[in-house]
C-alpha cells in the first residue's frame, strides 16, 4: 500500500473514531477500476469470463446488451462496469462470480478454486470504500449498519448455507433480496416465512408463527437462563408476527418501513443463530 492510498485511509480512520460516518451505497469510479484490476490479475482467461458474466445479466435483464449493441462482448462488459447505474454493480460483480462456475469457465489455479479468493478481494475493497455491501457465497448482501450485519446477518447466512436449513436460507435470502430491491413490506413477510420455516424444522407444531412460538417454548426448544432474557425472546416472537401480520405482503395493508424491515431481519437472524445451537434448551 502506498503512501497516498495509507494517508486518505488513515484520516477516514481517525474522522469515523470522532464519529463521523463514511458507509455508502455508490461506486466511485476508482472503486470500479479496481475491481476490474483484480479481476485481471485473477484470471488469464479473464475475456471469457467477461463474457459468460455479461450473458448472464443480459439474459437476467433482458436485454440484448450492456452499453451499445455495436460494442465486441467483452468490452461491452468492462464499459459497463464503469457506467452501470450504483444500483446495477452488485449484479455486475455478482455476474462475475458466477460466471466462474459456469460449464464453460472456471477460476482456478492449478486445482485450487479462486472464487474464493476473488469474494475475499471484493470484500476488502467494499470495505475500505465504505460500501453497504458484502459478498457471501457470491451473493451480494446489503446492510444499513455495519456492526449489526458483522454480529447477526453474516452468521446467519454462514448458518443457513448448510443444506439441512435450504428453505431456511431460501426465505431469509428472498428477505434480503427484498430489501436491496426496497420493498420492505415483502421482506417482513419474507423474513417471517424464514421464522416459520426455521420453526417447523425444529419440530415445533403450528402452521402460522404464533402457534410455532408457543409449540417452541412447550419443547423447550426457546427458553433462558433467567425471566428478562425470556421475555425479551417472547417480546421479539410477538412483534415478529404482529408485523408481519400488519405489514406483510400477505395483508392489503400501508407496506412497512425499510428501517422496520431492517429490525425484522436482524432479530430473525439472531434468534436463528440462537435456536439453532441446540434444539432444547433447559
Amino acid at each position: 500500500m502506498l503512501h497516498n492510498r495509507r494517508r486518505r485511509l488513515a484520516d477516514i480512520a481517525q474522522r469515523e473514531a470522532a464519529g463521523e460516518s463514511f458507509w455508502t451505497d455508490e461506486f466511485s469510479e476508482p472503486l470500479r477500476i479496481r475491481f476490474q484490476q483484480i479481476m485481471g490479475v485473477l484470471s488469464q482467461e479473464r475475456g471469457d469470463i467477461d463474457v459468460e458474466a455479461r450473458r448472464l445479466i443480459l439474459f437476467d435483464e433482458g436485454w440484448t446488451s450492456l452499453v451499445d449493441d455495436n460494442y465486441g462482448e467483452i468490452y461491452d462488459y468492462r464499459k459497463y462496469m464503469v457506467s452501470a447505474p450504483d444500483d446495477m454493480m452488485p449484479t455486475v460483480l455478482e455476474a462475475w462470480y458466477f460466471a466462474c462456475q459456469s460449464s464453460n469457465v472456471r477460476l482456478t489455479r492449478g486445482n485450487r478454486d479462486l472464487r474464493p479468493t476473488y469474494e475475499k478481494l471484493v470484500n476488502n475493497l467494499l470495505r475500505e470504500h465504505r460500501l453497504s455491501f458484502e459478498m457471501v457465497k457470491g451473493e451480494m448482501v446489503p446492510f444499513s449498519s455495519r456492526e449489526l450485519h458483522v454480529e447477526v446477518v453474516e452468521p446467519t447466512l454462514r448458518l443457513l448455507s448448510e443444506p439441512t436449513w435450504a428453505p431456511v436460507e431460501a426465505a431469509y435470502q428472498k428477505a434480503l433480496s427484498e430489501l436491496s430491491r426496497g420493498d420492505a413490506a415483502d421482506a417482513v413477510t419474507d423474513a417471517g416465512t424464514a421464522l416459520q420455516e426455521a420453526l417447523t424444522l425444529l419440530g415445533c407444531d403450528g402452521n402460522a408463527l404464533g402457534p410455532l412460538i408457543k409449540s417452541a417454548k412447550q419443547k423447550k426448544i426457546l427458553s433462558a437462563h433467567d425471566a428478562p432474557m425470556l421475555e425479551a425472546i417472547e417480546k421479539v416472537f410477538h412483534w415478529v408476527s404482529a408485523d408481519r401480520s400488519a405489514s406483510g405482503d400477505g395483508h392489503n395493508s400501508s407496506p412497512a418501513e425499510l428501517e422496520d424491515a431492517w429490525f425484522i431481519i436482524h432479530v430473525v437472524g439472531a434468534i436463528l443463530v440462537r435456536v439453532s445451537k441446540q434444539t432444547s434448551r433447559p
